[in-house]
Order: structure tokens, then C-alpha cells, then sequence
């Protein structure tokens, strides 16, 4: 493989492909990026062994001198790259590469490149077409509240799922839940549950006008945009029928302004954040009252007015920072709280569409 290529062009595919590379080297070959020189393009690979991502530079992008594969330490290029200034010359001979640029010369081993793992496809079949924004924005208001205990691997992930022309992603770690929805038209029905962190990875490389086509295949998620392919291994498991967890009926039902609310749990996270519990106590009249103390650190009440409150006052004591994060998680002026007892769940809707929710299980606790 002999190729030439000018460093701006190089450099953002072979960042994408690198940062699915695996923290720990446990499979050599794992530690390598797969360059494929063609006469189509220019295609660079890397991955950790569940999930891979192929970007790919136009024929036409690039001076192609000889066709050819090679593996090259994935990192160590990705650090070479930056430090170089303008056109850059790579060149295999058996599994040895040539980087240089300028004055600039490097050497690297690498592996046998048809040892690299043959994951990244595009195939055939049904397939779903959405903009980036959409799936960036579900991915955004849902990923934070799953789990990331490896206890429990199903939980990890966001359940997404294609139905009626709405996207629906929703994740739980059966302390809190995030469910959130998009309108697109022409969707098949489908349902995967893929892991929080990869679709986090993965919405960090796509632009809100970038067109998606997401497909699944044998237990894989492939997505393929303009200029990359990515496949992950989707997760095995029955995910919970997060629906019963939903309260149907609620003793009272607050309004509240939503930038109000989030700067009271924000001055009382000041005084909750290092304990482990985070407790903090809601106490709502005709006012939203926030308490918490902790030991050695001292006490907050924050007070913060409320729009509406139907039904009566109540009190109920939670996570303050699950309750924060699920209320920055809702992009409206307005939150509405559910409240149907002491021990049941605190449903968080958003006021202007109510099929975007949240859930936070309160304390059991007489001390409110």
C-alpha cells in the first residue's frame, strides 16, 4: 500500500475511527486501525470487538499509488497525524509503514491486516431514514439515566424504538427512568436496545443535518451516513416493561416554572453532592419548599414558586441530583409533577408534550 494524502483530509476520519478503539489492549490486533487503500477510496477501521466504525475518504480526496491494506497502531498514528503539516506519505512494505511528511519520518510495525475482524457491512434490507438531530436529541435526554453497573448489562443501554412514525428511546437503571420521543415519517416498525455509552460515542461524530439510514441485522445495529459506516453488537435480554412503572392516577399535580426549579436543586446539589444518598426533601403548599442537610457540611432551604397545584400539598423526599438531571433533561418552559404518594414514583412530564416524561423513585423514609 502507497498512498498520499493531505493532512486535513486525514485527519477527521482517522479521529472517528480511532475513538472506538479499546481502552485496554487485551487483543493486539484490537489496538491496530485497518487502512484499505482502493481505487473507490480510502477506507480506515477501528473498533474494540463489539463495535466498529469505517470511515471513508472519496477516491478523489486522495492520490492513490498502490492498493493496498495494512494495520497501524491505532493511537500512535492518531498522534502523529497532528504533529504533521501538509501532504503525508504512507507506504507499507510486509507489515512495516512509512509516515512521513516534510522532514517528519516515522516507522511502525504492524499486524497481518487479514487478521483484522470482518465487522463492518452494509446490507441489505429494511432500513429506517431519519435526520441526526432527531437521534441526537433522544439520545441526549435519555442516556444519562442508564446504568453502569455491568451487574445488570441490559440496563446499560436505551431501548429504541421505531412505531407509528415516532421514535421512542427510553433508558432506566430502576432508580430513575428517561422516555423521550420524536415524530418521522415512514418509519418501519423496529426495536433494539443498544448500549447508552456507544450511542453517546456515536452522536458525538454525527451533525444535526446529517441523514441516517439505521438498519438491524443480526444482532447488529448498523448506521450509515455520508461519510462513515458504524455497527455495533445490539444488546441481548428482556428489558424491563418500563410502561407499569408509569403511575395512572396522582394525588396532585404541581407546575412549575423549569429554569426556577433547576436553580433550587442546583444550590441544594451544593450541599447534597459528596453524600452517597444525595437526599433531599420537596415539601409543596403553596410553595415548593427544598431542604437538605448533611453532616459536617451544613443545611439548605431553597423556595421556589409554583405556577399551579392541583390537589393537596404533599411532601416526598428523593435523589436531588436524579431530580435534577431528569429536569435539565426536558427542553420546555414548563415541568409538570406527578405526585400519587410517598413510596410511589415522581413522574416528570414535559408541559408542552407529555409523551416526553421522566421518572424518579422517591425515598422510603418517615422523616420528610
Amino acid at each position: 500500500m502507497k498512498i498520499s494524502i493531505d493532512k486535513h483530509i486525514l485527519i477527521k476520519p482517522l479521529e472517528q475511527a480511532a475513538k472506538f478503539l479499546p481502552s485496554k489492549n487485551v487483543i493486539p490486533i484490537l489496538a491496530e486501525l485497518l487502512f484499505e487503500a482502493k481505487h473507490d477510496g480510502l477506507y480506515i477501521t477501528g473498533g474494540n470487538g463489539t463495535q466498529f466504525l469505517q470511515s471513508k475518504i472519496e477516491f478523489d480526496d486522495y492520490q492513490l499509488i498502490k492498493p493496498g491494506s495494512a494495520t497501524i497502531p491505532g493511537k500512535r498514528i492518531a498522534e502523529i497525524v497532528k504533529v504533521m503539516k501538509g501532504v503525508i506519505d504512507i507506504e507499507t512494505v510486509g507489515f512495516e509503514t512509512e509516515i512521513k511528511s516534510g522532514r517528519k519520518k516515522y516507522d511502525l510495525p504492524g499486524l497481518d491486516p487479514e487478521e483484522y475482524p470482518h465487522f463492518i457491512e452494509d446490507p441489505e434490507g429494511a432500513s429506517v431514514e431519519l435526520e441526526g438531530r432527531a437521534l441526537k436529541v433522544l439520545v441526549k435526554e435519555t442516556a444519562y439515566a442508564a446504568s453502569e453497573s455491568e451487574a445488570t448489562p441490559i440496563l446499560t443501554g436505551l431501548r429504541v424504538r421505531f412505531q407509528d412514525n415516532m421514535i421512542n428511546v427510553t433508558s432506566t437503571d430502576r432508580h430513575r427512568l428517561s422516555s423521550s420521543v420524536q415524530v418521522a415519517d415512514n418509519l418501519i416498525e423496529m426495536q433494539i436496545i443498544v448500549g447508552a455509552k456507544t450511542m453517546s460515542d456515536l452522536m458525538n461524530l454525527i451533525g444535526p443535518e446529517e441523514k441516517l439510514v439505521i438498519k438491524l441485522v443480526q444482532s447488529k445495529l448498523v448506521v450509515v451516513t455520508k461519510n462513515f459506516i458504524f455497527c455495533s453488537r445490539v444488546l441481548e435480554g428482556t428489558y424491563p416493561d418500563v410502561d407499569r412503572m408509569v403511575p395512572n392516577n396522582y394525588q396532585s399535580t404541581l407546575r412549575v416554572n423549569r429554569e426556577l426549579l433547576i436553580d433550587g436543586l442546583q444550590s441544594v446539589k451544593i450541599i447534597i453532592k459528596d453524600q452517597k444518598s444525595k437526599v433531599t426533601r420537596m415539601h409543596v403548599g403553596e410553595v415548593i419548599e427544598l431542604k437538605a442537610a448533611a453532616e459536617g457540611v451544613g443545611k439548605v432551604n431553597e423556595f421556589v414558586d409554583i405556577i399551579s397545584l392541583q390537589g393537596e400539598g404533599f411532601k416526598v423526599a428523593f435523589n436531588g441530583e436524579y431530580f435534577l438531571e431528569a429536569a435539565d433533561s426536558i427542553n420546555s418552559k414548563e415541568l409538570i409533577i406527578g405526585y400519587s404518594g410517598m413510596t410511589n414514583p415522581i413522574l416528570i412530564k414535559d408541559a408542552d408534550d407529555e409523551r416526553n416524561y421522566r421518572i424518579v423513585l422517591p425515598y422510603r423514609t418517615t422523616e420528610v
